[in-house]
């Protein structure tokens, strides 16, 4: 009989250690106050979905953290890492800003190679709530930090990118990656002349489309850019940026001096960003053309002046350039709150806004202005097909040229109409218009209704964006 009550107990522990860990887990590092969650979920690394381990902090103030581990092969999911936990927990005084980097200034993480981190934004993923709102911290290599001190955190992270071959940078950490620079690699970049120039860098970005040079600066930085740009007449000032959130393509630096560039599934990459802007005035006349993963910009002094000008007052130009491989340059602010109009909120963080074709610009009273993007770009090229996503805006945009017509307004007001998809549901819309409109509520009915009969594609997760149209007295 006691062998028996033994051997019961010994099989119910066996049951008992077989059960499968329920994730999230729950760790409380209270050495540091810090309390941290780690899913089981998955990342769509090139060329195939990995599993991951995803540890992420919990209210973690100005924002939260993750960092996302790759299971690999051998690994028993249940079984996750120590080591993120103490790199988490060494960050909790940390107000680290997307793509800022640094040194451990100690022992090595995971792998002896991985001597510091980059900060960049994270990406949404399965089961983790709000992971694109975290910061993901990717250990770096010393040769890898070198690169960002010399040409700046795009080089850097155009170079992570290029070796996985995923845009606009991996988010995740793979314990068994090399470094994305070589030491030749160094003495290739040492020897740039652009890079003994004077350099620092910004948030602002750059992307070129059918031969304009469009830059980006934000409000708060465009004084400091046109400052710096003064103290740098007789050199010429070359700026590190971050990607463009408009582009589809990102400029990576190859040794061999040879364009390249990385892009998201799907895209044909017209809308390219680079990692830099270099302006060199005291020249004759002015030529933008692609060097390496970014633009110079050569100038006459008389153009400096005007863009530094033009800084200085928040002013939106655009320069013709004779001549030159890129044939305009444009200088716009670049916002980082968004009064959305279809839900009458304030969204405070980088939006994105895509002018629509001016090849197809209405001839009537009607135009579509821009498309404001809700839902970051790399949740939406994972939840859906970019092409698909382009002909249905296109089916919404004829839809409402043709609805919105039907409005009478005495002056020039705009419209905005949300478009929300989701998994297995019909999609959903709101409008607002700006202003009142006599008989408005029988055209915005008949357009709901126009609406729903347009066919959307199917999304695996959450996809949002807002149509704003002008509409003129007619």
């Amino acid at each position: 009989m006691r062998k028996s009550i033994c051997a019961l107990l010994f099989c119910l522990s066996l049951a008992a250690a077989a059960e499968p860990i329920k994730f999230p887990v729950r760790r409380l590092l209270k050495e540091v106050g810090m309390t941290v969650d780690v899913y089981l979920t998955e990342v769509n690394a090139n060329p195939k979905t990995r599993r991951a381990w995803c540890y992420r902090t919990v209210g973690h103030k100005p924002n939260d953290f993750v960092a996302i581990l790759l299971v690999d092969e051998g690994d028993k999911p249940e079984k996750f890492p120590e080591e993120p936990f103490k790199l988490l927990g060494g960050l909790k005084s940390s107000k680290a800003k997307a793509l800022e980097f640094s040194d451990f200034g100690g022992p090595a993480f995971l792998q002896p190679e991985f001597v510091g981190a980059l900060f960049i934004d994270s990406v949404g993923l399965k089961g983790v709530p709000k992971a694109s709102a975290c910061l993901a911290l990717v250990p770096i290599t010393k040769n890898e930090i070198a690169v960002a001190d010399m040409a700046g955190p795009s080089r850097l992270v155009g170079g992570l990118a290029n070796q996985a071959r995923y845009y606009p940078c991996p988010v995740w950490i793979d314990r068994k990656r090399k470094s994305a620079f070589s030491d030749a690699d160094l003495r290739v970049m040492k020897e740039d002349l652009l890079l003994k120039i004077p350099s620092f860098w910004s948030q602002a970005s750059v992307r070129v489309v059918e031969g304009r040079c469009t830059l980006s600066v934000y409000p708060a930085e465009a004084i400091n850019l046109a400052e710096r740009l003064e103290k740098a007449r007789k050199s010429g000032l070359r700026v590190a940026l971050t990607v463009d959130k408009r582009a589809d393509a990102f400029l990576v630096w190859t040794s061999d001096h040879k364009p390249s560039a990385v892009t998201p599934p799907g895209s044909h990459g017209r809308r390219m960003s680079g990692q830099y802007l270099c302006v060199v005035p005291g020249q004759k006349s002015e030529e933008c053309r692609l060097l390496d993963d970014g633009y110079t910009m050569l100038t006459s002094d008389a153009f400096y002046n005007q863009l530094i000008q033009a800084l200085k007052k928040g002013q939106a130009r655009t320069w013709k350039l004779a001549g030159s491989p890129i044939n305009s340059f444009a200088l716009e602010s670049k916002l980082s709150d968004y009064q959305n109009p279809t839900e009458r909120v304030t969204m405070r963080a980088d939006w994105v806004t895509y002018e629509p074709d001016r090849r197809r610009k209405s001839s009537g009273p009607v135009d579509m202005k821009e498309i404001v993007l809700l839902t970051d770009e790399t949740e939406i090229s994972a939840a859906v097909s970019v092409g698909k996503l382009a002909d249905y805006t296109k089916n919404l945009e004829s839809v409402c040229l043709v609805k919105l017509k039907q409005l009478h307004p005495k002056a020039a007001t705009e419209a905005a109409v949300l478009c929300d998809l989701a998994p297995k549901r019909a999609p959903r819309y709101r409008i607002a218009l700006k202003n009142d409109v006599t008989g408005a509520n029988a055209v915005i009915q008949s357009l709901y209704q126009a609406l729903a009969k347009v066919k959307a594609p199917a999304v695996t997760g959450p996809v949002r964006f807002n149509l704003h149209f002008t509409i003129k007295p007619h």
